[in-house]
């Protein structure tokens, strides 16, 4: 197994500085640079969607560190104000990407683009960010798993654990190297594709690597009837879009009788 030691500070130049919000700022930061790149290539103001991504952190750090406080609250009865401390860690994914989504959603009708195709443009590099994010979750012991004696277990307090930190770092990494793929292959052409992408493959990867979060920790993830906060969340994403999908190519019950004729009702 994977000896394992956290590393919540770090000191550079006499200063000590938080390990986690160190890593969210680079993932901020790379893919803000991103971003930039991609409108200067599609000749737009990258000055324009700076801002914007500016508001987005902002709106995403609000709803990320809201719906955390909100699925732990029992965490922050005796000391309120450490809800504000973001510096330490907890933040819901989920609820820094709705959080990010409204802001782009103002901003878009702001700057007069089409939503869809300026959620692609922050989408795509949505994986790079959760690589690099979720790296400073694992340094500092921030998602411990349940036990496991495989060898690619960390060895945590004395016995080997999985690290679901690392293990969504490697997908974030894996899934922004399949959209680079596609992009260099030109084989997306509809606006909406990488959001959708995105939203559906990291719903289903979450719902199903929360199983691997301990749950026999002083502070675990909280769990309503046995499903973490998240899961649920993913639930319902995968759901509105497997809706949308389906009326969107007219298969709702309506659709298909007004298509086919031969369709009775008794056979409906």
């Amino acid at each position: 197994m994977i000896p394992y030691t956290p590393h919540p500070t770090y000191e550079l130049f006499g200063v000590t500085f938080q390990t986690w919000g160190t890593f969210i700022a680079l993932a901020f930061l790379v893919s803000v640079l991103w971003v930039r790149r991609e409108e200067k290539r599609a000749g737009r103001n990258p000055d324009q969607i700076t801002t914007l991504a500016m508001w987005m952190i902002l709106a995403s750090l609000v709803g990320g560190r809201l719906v955390y406080v909100l699925g732990n609250i029992w965490e922050f009865r005796d000391a309120p104000l450490s809800a504000f401390a973001i510096w330490d860690g907890g933040m819901a994914m989920f609820g820094g990407i709705f959080g990010a989504i409204v802001a782009m959603a103002i901003g878009a009708r702001m700057m007069r683009r089409p939503f869809l195709q300026l959620a692609d443009t922050f989408a795509f590099v949505m994986p790079l960010g959760v690589f690099v994010g979720r790296i400073g979750c694992h340094l500092i012991a921030d998602h411990i798993g349940r036990r496991t004696t495989l060898p690619i277990g960390f060895i945590i307090n004395g016995e080997g654990r999985f690290e679901t930190a690392i293990v969504e770092s490697v997908f974030g990494l894996v899934l922004f190297g399949i959209f680079v793929f596609l992009k260099r292959r030109q084989a997306v052409r509809k606006a909406g594709f990488y959001t959708i992408l995105f939203l559906a493959v990291y719903s289903l990867f979450r719902f199903f690597s929360d199983f691997l979060r301990a749950s026999d920790l002083p502070i675990v993830d909280a769990r309503f009837d046995g499903l973490t906060l998240t899961q649920y969340f993913s639930m319902i994403i995968v759901a509105g879009l497997l809706a949308v999908l389906v009326f969107k190519k007219g298969l709702s019950p309506n659709a298909l009788l007004k298509r086919n004729g031969r369709i009775s009702r008794r056979n409906w």
